[in-house]
């Protein structure tokens, strides 16, 4: 039986220059990806430090305090990376698919696919994770609906895991069920 494996490389998802050179060595050296997951993400400005029965007053005074940096920085980590990260590897991703129908040899039977780390909070109506954090995860829930879709006559597919705090046993699950069932290891 043979052995596939994951090679990771250190880049800077934040970087369209990084994202395309990390790119380009999956090209030069494999041709293809089957599987790309874009798991990085950051909270930013939370509502932790608002204290019981607080006004609203109290609730704008405390969101002034965050300079507006420490909000976009969450967009361009949540969502910029995540689209950049995928459009760097989408190529890629169309070649995995045509060397499956290809019937090429050491290529998984399956179609391309992306999965993003969304979170649950996107579906709360209560901001508990604070607005940054939780309007970015619902753009990106977007973001993977809209990349479905305008992705179709490659046959690429995306999906978005919205775990939340109760779920969080379900990733190391989740990692070795699909690690095992496309025999891949970690190198």
């Amino acid at each position: 039986m043979e052995k596939y494996s994951i090679v990771p490389l250190r880049g800077d998802v934040t970087s369209q220059d990084s994202l395309k050179s990390i790119s380009a060595i999956v090209k030069s050296e494999v041709g293809h990806i089957n599987l790309l997951i874009a798991n990085a993400g950051i909270t930013g400005p939370g509502l932790s430090n608002l204290k019981p029965r607080h006004t609203l007053s109290d609730f704008v005074e405390h969101c002034w305090k965050s300079p507006i940096n420490s909000f976009t920085e969450v967009y361009n980590l949540n969502c910029s990376a995540t689209f950049y990260t995928i459009i760097a590897f989408l190529e890629l991703l169309d070649a995995g698919n045509i060397k499956r129908d290809e019937g090429k040899e050491g290529v998984f039977n399956i179609k391309s696919q992306v999965i993003v780390t969304a979170s649950s909070a996107s579906f709360l109506r209560h901001p508990r994770a604070g607005f940054a954090y939780t309007s970015s995860k619902a753009a990106l829930v977007s973001m993977m609906k809209s990349f479905s879709t305008f992705c179709i006559p490659w046959g690429i597919r995306f999906n978005a895991l919205a775990a939340g705090c109760r779920c969080l046993y379900i990733y190391p699950l989740f990692f070795s069920f699909l690690f095992s069932r496309l025999k891949l290891t970690l190198t």
